[in-house]
């Protein structure tokens, strides 16, 4: 993998948390989403909480859709970061 792709890849990771990595990417089109990365990616409406592509298992979701109930307030300014091409802010892991 080139250096490039591997800088954009951590810029856009938001969380991690059990066995998932939550990430956004700038060129996403709508719905807003955030992906759940559990060995496959899943993605994830940020309003609506509708699985828009992917399939997981509910113990790989539960705990995605809890975070994003939690933090959606985090989750929606950082979609206009990432889709400016910036860095999002860092959502903290479950404790």
């Amino acid at each position: 993998a080139s250096f490039d792709w591997i800088v954009r890849r951590r810029m856009s990771e938001i969380s991690r948390f059990f066995a998932l990595t939550i990430t956004m990417y700038h060129n996403d089109h709508p719905p807003a989403r955030f992906h759940a990365k559990y060995a496959e990616n899943t993605e994830i409406g940020i309003e609506s909480g509708q699985v828009i592509q992917g399939r997981r298992p509910r113990r790989v979701l539960d705990p995605a859709q809890e975070r994003r109930r939690e933090h959606i307030d985090e989750l929606k300014p950082n979609r206009d970061l990432v889709m400016s091409r910036q860095a999002p802010n860092k959502i903290e892991p479950f404790e």
